[in-house]
């Protein structure tokens, strides 16, 4: 006889394997009539496989983690915008054009609403393009200049306190101020490379920046987030090239940021 049609008893029950249900009989204490295991767990694999119970759970616990994270007291935007590059001291006379870079990251800020005063960090990548002329000497184009730049990008991270104007309205003003400090990841001029008559080396740049930020702006509160306009005034506050060159100067740099905070 086949197994879909062979009922089964067992400590009182009747269990059909053709529906998977098991039932008292007659005479005993009545029960509630509950599916069979090997029915719940066949059905289950049928509509849903193990492995996509397993990534629906990891995404049910990843979002709630997640959700939990942007919980706490804190508000975050992307920025992004261009800087205004210029150099001071000895350094001018060899980097005698400013440049222009171009800045981005994100900002956390802390509380996010609510104070006068919070605390900012923020994590950026900075460019920094100071140029000079140089005298093409030989070759094609001798006796021409070239505009040239000294293109170092750092990694930089601001710690500023902020001071808000008004908490009322759609146009917020705020002021910040604070130090910075900034690693070097890479440095070079372009166009071309460094032949050794250059009034820079790029291997002479300093490893690690550190200076002052002051700055202003205002957050503009819609309904889906709020824009800020941000304009800051990077002031360095050791020389850009290494002690060993003997040179002076240090990065004078204005920044206009656009961000976003949902």
């Amino acid at each position: 006889m086949p197994w879909h049609e062979n009922k089964v008893l067992q400590r009182g029950l009747d269990c059909d394997g053709r529906t998977g249900s098991c039932a008292c009989r007659a005479g005993d204490k009545p029960r509630a009539t509950v599916p069979g295991m090997s029915s719940i767990l066949h059905r289950g694999r049928r509509w849903f496989p193990t492995g996509s119970l397993l990534v629906g759970l990891g995404l049910a616990v990843s979002l709630g983690g997640f959700e939990s994270a942007f919980a706490l007291p804190v508000a975050w935007d992307l920025r992004f915008g261009p800087s205004h590059v210029g150099v001071t001291d000895e350094l001018a006379d060899s980097l005698e054009h400013p440049g222009l870079g171009l800045d981005g990251g994100v900002s956390v800020r802390w509380p996010a609403a609510g104070s006068l005063f919070s605390v900012q960090g923020d994590l950026l990548l900075v460019s920094r393009t100071p140029s000079f002329d140089d005298l093409v000497t030989s070759g094609l184009g001798a006796g021409t200049t070239l505009r040239r730049s000294l293109r170092v990008l750092y990694a930089q991270i601001p710690f500023l306190a902020r001071a808000s104007l008004s908490q009322q309205g759609m146009v917020r003003p705020y002021l910040l101020a604070g130090p910075y400090v900034a690693w070097r990841l890479s440095s070079g001029l372009e166009p071309g490379d460094y032949f050794g008559n250059e009034p820079v080396n790029p291997s002479d740049v300093r490893a690690v920046d550190y200076g002052a930020i002051i700055g202003i702006g205002t957050g503009i509160v819609t309904e889906n987030g709020t824009i800020a306009l941000e304009a800051r005034l990077g002031m360095g506050g050791v020389d850009v090239l290494e002690d060993s060159t003997g040179v002076q100067g240090a990065y004078r740099v204005w920044t206009f940021f656009l961000a976003f905070s949902p």
